[in-house]
């Protein structure tokens, strides 16, 4: 299949041959729209390019001379009609849009063989000022009659509307690989279900188009091909991961012009796997956490959305993932340890599932923060101004935080909002009604920093003894004992030790501090 984009720079002055007197670009196109064949007109004559020859288009009249088809016989008809802007006004070819609209006014060509032998020539499209638009018009050849005649095919209004021109030419090259026949009408018409419940990936369709005419040459041509791409894509290859990817990807492809969709296809299927698996995740947070508006690194998100897969590790956000120090760091603990096993030792039903790492700039002197749970998911956020520290060490804080996420976790499992945050009212009408004995003192101890703290020194410590020697086997055991005391100096635990037993554990801490690596390998 070929496509004819013809872009008048003025209203055609005899509309029944829309070449006659043609000042403007004749182009040709292949399956994939990249141009084959570009021609500059002038009053009608041929400025620069290759000249089309027996390819006169006129309106609903037989044309003379396509030897290429039929074999000489005079049989086939090419109808050409003008279909308005869907952008700017409705407007017609040659005149201008909206400012910041695309402009998509065309001419629409249906190709008609009464010899019935089923072959096309070219689909076009045209408009006003220097460029690209969306394929085609609605076209009413035979392939497109079969659907639309059939009554096992019941997204024919759908298809046709203005916004759906990408992938009514998708369509009509999925069909033409195919045996037309009613089961194969009833197979395309299951598949457009992909399509016909994500009216978000249409409405970002449009501000795509729109944006289209605002994009530099040097990326225009892989910018206006990406869209058709995925709907041929998703056409080939239904499924409820690739429906949840799609409906967001027109988006992400929009903001990040320079990657091309065979660059994009790896992160469109994780991603669609990971929307699957987490069915009440929120769009716009994944978008932040993954930095989707800005993407840098293609081979490091499809890393990050595949340990985002995988209910038995943390999820790293891209700030965390670039941060080396970090990311060598959680990389060590996830392939040689993985903090599940570890926080198993002291809760059997520990979930890292809505546990997520990142990074930022906190107060001074805060290693890291936990934040309480927000739509289920808490967040840790280490310090960006805290990382000038031995490696173990910045691993212990890792540990450190995670048993507070932990805690959070089961007052959640306790209580928990419509918006997945710790319902704190309710929690206290249970203790005030005795609904469950024995939650006072859970409540009592977990309810904010200090008693957390306080549950550490008492119960956990050994937890994060185990943990900083596992990543750094050169630490002896009085070390990892002095480490795991750290952030603990506030506890009634350690105030109950005797003196000489804390100046021991600071003076240790202390001598490993200053020897220890600070570099990750």
């Amino acid at each position: 299949m070929q496509y004819l984009k013809i872009i008048p720079k003025n209203r055609p002055k005899d509309e029944q041959d829309i070449f006659k007197d043609l000042t403007g670009t004749i182009q040709i196109l292949n399956e994939k729209l990249q141009v084959v064949v570009s021609s500059d007109y002038q009053n009608g004559k041929l400025i620069t390019g290759t000249k089309l020859e027996n390819k006169s288009i006129t309106k609903d009249i037989q044309v003379e001379g396509i030897k290429e088809m039929n074999s000489g016989a005079n049989c086939l008809y090419i109808s050409l009609y003008e279909v308005p802007c869907t952008n700017g006004g409705q407007h017609g070819v040659g005149k201008s849009c909206k400012p910041g609209y695309m402009n998509d006014a065309h001419y629409a060509i249906d190709v008609i063989d009464a010899c019935g032998s089923r072959e096309e020539t070219y689909t076009g499209w045209g408009g006003s000022g220097n460029h690209s638009a969306s394929t085609g018009g609605v076209a009413t050849d035979w392939l497109l009659n079969e659907l639309k005649n059939s009554s096992n095919f019941t997204h024919w209004n759908y298809l046709v509307e203005p916004n759906k021109n990408i992938l009514l030419n998708s369509v009509r090259k999925w069909m033409r690989e195919k045996p037309i026949s009613q089961s194969t009408i009833q197979d395309l018409d299951r598949r457009l279900k992909v399509f016909s419940d994500k009216e978000r990936m249409f409405n970002d369709l449009d501000v795509y188009n729109q944006n289209t005419s605002k994009v530099a040459n040097a990326e225009l041509a892989e910018y206006s091909v990406r869209v058709s791409q995925m709907f041929d894509y998703l056409l080939e290859n239904p499924s409820e991961a690739n429906n949840l990817a799609a409906e967001n990807s027109v988006w992400v492809l929009d903001k990040n012009r320079f990657i091309s969709w065979e660059s994009y296809l790896p992160v469109f299927r994780v991603l669609g796997d990971f929307m699957r698996a987490n069915p009440g995740v929120e769009w716009e947070e994944i978008r932040e956490l993954l930095e989707l508006h800005n993407i840098r690194d293609i081979v490091l998100l499809k890393s990050v959305l595949e340990d985002w897969k995988r209910p038995d590790l943390v999820k790293p956000t891209i700030a965390f993932k670039e941060h080396k120090k970090l990311n060598c760091i959680y990389n060590k603990v996830k392939n040689a340890a993985n903090f599940k096993q570890y926080l198993k030792n002291f809760d059997s039903d520990f979930s890292t599932e809505h546990l997520i790492f990142d990074v930022g700039i906190l107060k001074d002197g805060v290693n890291a923060s936990t934040r309480s749970p927000r739509n289920r998911e808490i967040k840790i956020t280490f310090n960006t101004n805290q990382l000038d520290r031995p490696t173990a060490d910045i691993a212990r804080t890792f540990m450190h935080e995670m048993i507070h996420a932990e805690i959070y976790r089961k007052l959640l499992t306790v209580a928990s909002t419509s918006g997945g945050r710790i319902d704190w009212k309710n929690l206290e009408k249970m203790l005030e009604n005795s609904d469950f004995p024995g939650l006072f003192d859970y409540y009592d101890r977990y309810l904010d920093e200090s008693p957390q703290h306080d549950m550490m020194a008492a119960h956990y410590r050994g937890i994060i003894k185990n943990f900083v020697r596992q990543v750094d086997a050169s630490i002896t055991n009085e070390q990892a004992e002095a480490m795991a005391w750290i952030g603990l100096e506030e506890t009634i635990t350690w105030k109950n030790l005797p003196q000489a037993e804390k100046d021991k554990i600071k003076n240790t801490y202390r001598h490993w501090y200053k020897t220890a690596s600070k570099n990750c390998p």
